[in-house]
């Protein structure tokens, strides 16, 4: 029996100007783990290998304020009450001097990964074969905390018309004006933000079985397969979305049609626009924000043969092999909901009053401006989330990546100081995935195909006219202006342009679906590969490589096929010369 536990520590400090609180971070990495083995030899000919395994990390960014109450500086208590992260809130100046900002826009960011690992294998020699028998179980569990400005940031910005200059329009002072406002305590921007944590969990089983077979004396085959299961990534508390509807309506959905239909666009009749889809999130009965094939099956094989003709100078080896890429903890769903984050409003009557950092999320309606801090909505807004922001979500039958490798090597020596080894590789990788904008596919029939700059088609898109005349504006009348349930620009903005009202879903900002298994890539190399030993154990090595990489990358456009042909990673020739 064996076995080890490690830990390192790294920590660092920065941006310490003043060596005291009001300034500073403090990151702290720790990587730690053990394992613990044991080999069993029941016979000479059978044997087990079981080990256990867990390894961590542990990343900590925080402030050097961070537990110090914003009260002790004369902050309204809610401040502290509704934070997730004790600390002073940030104080940012913009002046014509670049003035020193006091904390940070972020209280603190904690990331926890813990991989568990049981494995086993059981060998067992008959003969002229070697069997090995063997499961693999690993679990990944992810926790993430970002709380952002979690006790506020405040922004005192010089700028024309504020409230310490000569008048609502008049220019500020050249110096000083960013500090006038904060020495009369009145910010003229500013946020606040209450995240939540998360905590992902999957989970890959593994087994596989193998067989050495030395068939002849010089004749060697190696066949093997591997079964895979792995879970989709869920959150524990079921906090995230796992799907996007693109067809159900939503709260936004009737009153949108009517307000378009009243202002149609030449480009697009009424009855297609549609201003639908919404968010689905992880319940109880359905965790997952995608669907993972049943089963990964990875079967391979070798050949190792030394012609007797050759006299042990030569071995011919051939190999073929299923490689899967399994998706493991890196896709967690969307949190849409979970994180809410609060702007300062200065002044709802052009600055003649103003809020205050006594009080700068007031709830009276006798306030500057009443702007009461805003709580999570988590789920409950449900397929009405993010409307007028953006919208991501997973391709939901996933297929998993995988790579089919051949090759074929031929190894000779020559004399007895020579080796020159020539081999084939083919590696072709299948159902790699990628991120598509499909909310921008409607609008690739009216893109220009011509080589040259098309100013028709550019105004066409964004609505921009001739600056000598020409077509009128193809902008209409904003559709989502003051329509309840819209969100950030769209709820105020007058006008769309067709590149925004032509899309897919358009009462989103952007629609993307990410892990679509449309991408793959053909790898072709032949390699070659000269040993010379030398005297006192020196060995010099010369090895050239000539091999083709092609696959399919980058889209011309947004939601447009993906284009097939040479990738930034092929180099076409290459030479390394070492010595062992």
């Amino acid at each position: 029996m064996w076995g080890e536990a490690h830990r390192s520590k790294y920590l660092t400090t920065a941006s310490n100007y003043f060596h005291n609180p009001s300034t500073g971070t403090i990151a702290d990495q720790i990587m730690s783990g053990g394992l613990l083995e044991d080999v069993q030899t029941f016979s000479p000919t059978l044997f087990l290998d079981v080990r256990g395994s867990v390894t961590r990390y542990d990343n900590t960014n925080s402030i050097n304020s961070r537990g110090i109450n914003p009260t002790s500086v004369g902050f309204p208590g809610y401040l502290a009450s509704n934070s997730t992260v004790i600390a002073l809130p940030q104080i940012t100046f913009s002046d014509s001097g670049s003035p020193l900002n006091i904390g940070n826009t972020f209280s603190g960011t904690n990331e926890n990964f813990d991989t568990i690992q049981l494995f086993a294998s059981l060998t067992k020699v008959h003969g002229a074969h070697s069997f090995l028998i063997g499961a693999d179980i690993r679990a990944n569990k992810g926790s993430y905390f970002a709380a952002g400005a979690a006790d506020g940031t405040f922004a005192f910005n010089k700028g024309n018309g504020n409230p310490v200059a000569g008048s609502n329009n008049a220019a500020a002072a050249n110096f000083g004006s960013s500090f006038a406002l904060f020495m009369l305590g009145i910010p003229n921007g500013g946020s606040y933000n209450i995240a939540a944590p998360f905590q992902f969990n999957s989970f890959l089983d593994g087994f596989f079985l193998q067989d050495d077979w030395k068939a002849k004396s010089n004749l060697t085959i190696s066949t093997g397969i591997r079964f895979e299961h792995e879970t989709p990534v869920v959150e524990s508390q079921n906090h995230m979305v796992n799907g996007f509807n693109p067809g159900i309506s939503n709260v936004a959905t009737a009153a949108a049609e009517t307000a378009y239909a009243a202002h149609p666009s030449s480009l697009l009749p009424a009855a297609s626009f549609l201003p639908t889809g919404g968010a689905q999130y992880a319940s109880p009965g359905n965790r997952a924000a995608y669907n993972n094939p049943p089963l990964y099956v990875s079967p391979r094989i070798g050949i190792s043969w030394a012609p007797a003709a050759f006299n042990e100078k030569a071995v011919i080896r051939l190999g073929y092999g299923v490689y899967v890429n399994p998706y493991n903890d890196f896709n967690q769903g969307q949190s849409y909901g979970y994180t809410q984050s609060t702007a300062y409003v200065s002044s709802s009557n052009s600055g003649i009053t103003n809020n205050n950092l006594s009080d700068p999320f007031p709830t009276s309606s006798g306030a500057a401006a009443a702007n009461p801090i805003l709580l999570p909505t988590g789920n409950t807004l449900g397929i009405n989330t993010n409307l007028g922001g953006k919208m991501v979500y997973y391709y939901p039958n996933l297929k998993v990546p995988y790579s089919e490798r051949a090759s074929l090597d031929i190894q000779y020596q020559i004399g007895k100081t020579i080796l020159i080894d020539i081999g084939y590789l083919n590696n072709h990788q299948v159902h790699l995935s990628y991120s598509n904008a499909v909310d921008t596919i409607p609008l690739l029939p009216y893109l220009s195909r011509s080589p040259y700059y098309d100013i028709a088609a550019t105004n066409l898109l964004t609505g921009a006219t001739f600056k000598t005349g020409g077509p009128a504006s193809t902008n209409i009348t904003n559709p989502f202006k003051g329509v309840a349930g819209i969100t950030g620009s769209y709820f105020t903005t007058s006008t769309l342009a067709p590149n925004l009202y032509l899309m897919t879903n358009p009462e989103y900002t952007s629609v993307t679906e990410q892990l679509v298994p449309g991408s793959s890539s053909n790898y072709n190399a032949l390699n070659a590969r000269v040993a010379k030993q030398m005297g006192h154990g020196l060995t010099i090595n010369g090895c050239f490589e000539w091999s083709r990489l092609l696959g399919t990358f980058n889209q011309l456009n947004s939601g447009d096929a993906l284009n097939y042909g040479e990738t930034t990673s092929d180099y076409p020739f290459h030479f390394s010369g070492y010595g062992t």
